[in-house]
């Protein structure tokens, strides 16, 4: 199970890049800045979540090879969800700028927009009650982001059924107007 689960986290960070990429260049010429940083936030996001995979790894290591005390797995695992929340951070802070630019562009309807950026600040505010337990544990902080993973699955729900619109007056997005403007 360990093993798969490493399998799926690559394939689930290379997609989150995969995403970012396609919502900066969907995006880019609405607020270059903003994109850039959606982008950069993404990046950051996605580099933790890999190097920290080499918790996982080690965890399977020292579980499956003699000679290893049974606490280290524990260790790993325990360092895995800590770097993980490292991540969260910058998980939290992409959503900001992908919330300001859905509600710039008028693609989606317009309570995404405020929605996704109180999603990213929920993640933020989640690792508050984290970082100061003793422990590094809280039962809060997973109600305080609950809503923030229903509102990036009711984002992504709408884009897959309904994608986006052409409000009237705008074209609708097409290759020759996703290309970037240089950030300036």
């Amino acid at each position: 199970m360990l093993r798969l689960a490493i399998a799926a986290d690559l394939v689930g960070i290379a997609a989150f890049v995969g995403v970012a990429i396609a919502l900066y260049f969907l995006f880019s010429r609405l607020g270059p800045m903003a994109a850039a940083t959606l982008l950069a936030c993404v990046v950051v996001s996605a580099t933790i979540e890999a190097a920290d995979l080499f918790n996982r790894v080690g965890a399977l290591i020292t579980a499956t090879q003699p000679g290893y005390s049974d606490a280290l797995p524990m260790l790993f695992m325990q360092l895995y969800e800590q770097g993980y929340l490292v991540a969260q951070v910058f998980f939290g802070l992409w959503l900001i700028p992908l919330g300001y630019l859905v509600s710039r562009s008028g693609w989606l309807p317009r309570v995404f927009g405020p929605a996704l950026a109180l999603a990213g600040v929920l993640y933020l505010v989640a690792l508050v009650p984290i970082y100061a337990s003793a422990t590094l544990t809280s039962d809060f902080s997973v109600p305080i982001a609950m809503p923030a993973g229903l509102i990036e699955i009711a984002f992504a729900l709408w884009l897959a059924v309904f994608g986006l619109h052409r409000p009237a007056g705008q074209d609708r997005p097409t290759a020759d107007t996703l290309t970037p403007e240089p950030v300036r």
